[in-house]
């Protein structure tokens, strides 16, 4: 069993090492007004990357049997996460397609809520 985990994980961490993670940078870079784009991107990636840590940190104690000894129940942990970041995310992250940048930044500028992106209309700067 401990096996099969282990191999679960690294398919896991795999493909969303060929997907997810590449995204999520690109993304990140992208979403944010031209004037803090900068800022944005690095309070990210510090978000990130302080995740990654406590994952890093927290992950075996959970998993192995001399502590929290969950096994293969770690992937209930990894779910939750995933959850709770996939709901966080189609909230708050706008829908961008075919959008240039100006218009990205105009929509920042008149504060238009992350929901309403794909609905608003550059010509007369206001929702469809």
């Amino acid at each position: 069993m401990c096996r099969y985990t282990a191999v679960t994980m690294m398919i896991v961490v795999v493909s969303a090492g060929l997907g997810v993670w590449p995204a999520s940078t690109t993304i990140g870079a992208e979403v944010s007004a031209l004037n803090l784009r900068a800022k944005s991107l690095g309070i990210g990636v510090f978000a990130q990357d302080s995740m990654n840590l406590i994952f890093n940190i927290v992950l075996p104690y959970i998993f192995n049997p001399d502590a929290g000894d969950l096994g293969a129940k770690t992937g209930f942990v990894y779910g939750a996460v995933c959850l709770i970041a996939t709901v966080t995310t189609w909230r708050i992250v706008p829908e961008l397609k075919d959008r240039s940048m100006l218009e990205i930044d105009t929509m920042f500028e008149l504060k238009v809520p992350a929901k309403d992106f794909k609905r608003w209309d550059d010509d007369s700067s206001h929702l469809r």
